[in-house]
């Protein structure tokens, strides 16, 4: 098995997976939107937006990866460069930040920022549920990073593997169908 197909299968299993999560999300915006006043309209459109995003650039890795297209592989790997961009940028802004001026910004925004368009609670009740999932949530982010990265660098092998090679799969396909049409015209004629 060559890094061709490793690479193919990778990006098509990551994006597929992706791709669940933007449409789950999409859902639940769309739940929370139709069924509940629990959120506002900001966050539930906020929601629909994001899975709709992921759903769609997900969608452009798979098709890209399966048809091997140059420019949709091209497409997909500029968006995973910039969600991945914009996770360090913002986390790396977080920590230089530090938790006084995270925690100025929030006593200072809070009512007319987060209360008014997205939940209601207080600031000290997210302080509370941040502290005991504060593990978690790192994890999960430093997993979503590693995650993009390695969907990054199959991208970039891909797209390597197509411009020096070609389409490898769809010329087989084409080399097989066209191997069968020659086998059963000859087999028709020696009838």
């Amino acid at each position: 098995v060559g890094w061709h197909a490793v690479a193919r299968h990778a990006v098509i299993c990551i994006s597929l997976g992706t791709g669940l999560l933007g449409a789950a999300l999409l859902a639940v915006g769309l739940v929370l939107y139709l069924t509940t006043e629990l959120a506002k309209d900001y966050f539930d459109y906020s929601l629909m937006g994001l899975g709709g995003l992921v759903f769609l650039v997900s969608l452009i890795g798979v098709l890209g990866s399966k048809r091997e297209s140059a420019c949709l592989l091209r497409t997909y790997s500029g968006a995973l460069l910039l969600v991945l961009a914009a996770l360090i940028f913002g986390g790396g802004l977080l920590i230089s930040a530090g938790g006084d001026v995270v925690e100025a910004w929030m006593e200072e925004h809070w009512g007319d920022v987060v209360r008014d368009h997205f939940f209601d609670i207080t600031p000290s009740d997210l302080q509370r549920v941040l502290s005991k999932h504060t593990l978690i949530l790192i994890t999960l982010v430093v997993l979503l990073v590693l995650v993009l990265a390695f969907d990054l660098l199959m991208v970039w092998v891909l797209q390597c593997s197509v411009s020096k090679y070609g389409r490898q799969y769809q010329v087989r396909y084409t080399l097989a169908r066209a191997l069968a049409l020659t086998t059963t015209t000859t087999l028709a004629l020696i009838r």
